[in-house]
């Protein structure tokens, strides 16, 4: 007496087209999402508050400092400040368009300080090795916010609706 077991049938895997285009559509759709501006107050609102202490209030950071330089350790003290407020300021303002490019320029500029950070906690391996794995992930976090804005300043211009909402920021020809 055999035993027959049922023969099972598989599905086809799906074709890297397929697969490219399923990974393709959810990362778009994550990048249309407005779920990341609940996350974007409170973390620059941090960051805001570090710059205004760092600057006025606390000795300057040796490890970063050492790396830097004085100059670039300045600039890079003050863009904390700079850059959360174009943010914020690009949240609030009622020119949506113009608001945009606030929050593009602010979240790549916040993408650049902390990659400052963690190229100067990379090369003081010893001192910063917490912030080195702590920090990685906003930076890739605030390059995704440049590219939701980057996404969502793309479909502004290039939908069939361009013409309505350019003509709501642009000056009236004579």
């Amino acid at each position: 007496m055999r035993l027959r077991l049922p023969k099972i049938r598989l599905p086809h895997p799906p074709s890297p087209r397929q697969v490219w285009n399923t990974s393709r559509s959810t990362f778009v759709g994550f990048l249309d999402s407005e779920k990341v501006e609940l996350f974007v107050w409170p973390y620059y609102g941090a960051l805001m508050w570090w710059g205004f202490y760092g600057t006025f209030f606390d000795a300057p950071l040796g490890y970063v400092q050492e790396v830097m330089g004085q100059p670039f350790y300045d600039m890079w003290i003050w863009m904390h400040i700079l850059g959360t407020a174009e943010v914020l300021v690009g949240l609030t303002i009622k020119n949506k368009y113009l608001g945009l490019w606030l929050q593009l320029g602010g979240n790549f500029s916040m993408g650049m300080v902390l990659l400052a950070y963690e190229i100067a906690a990379w090369i003081t391996w010893g001192e910063a090795a917490y912030s080195f794995a702590a920090i990685a992930p906003y930076v890739v976090g605030c390059l995704f916010l440049s590219l939701t804005v980057i996404r969502k300043l793309y479909l502004a211009t290039h939908t069939p609706a361009r013409d309505q909402w350019l003509a709501r920021f642009l000056p009236e020809e004579d």
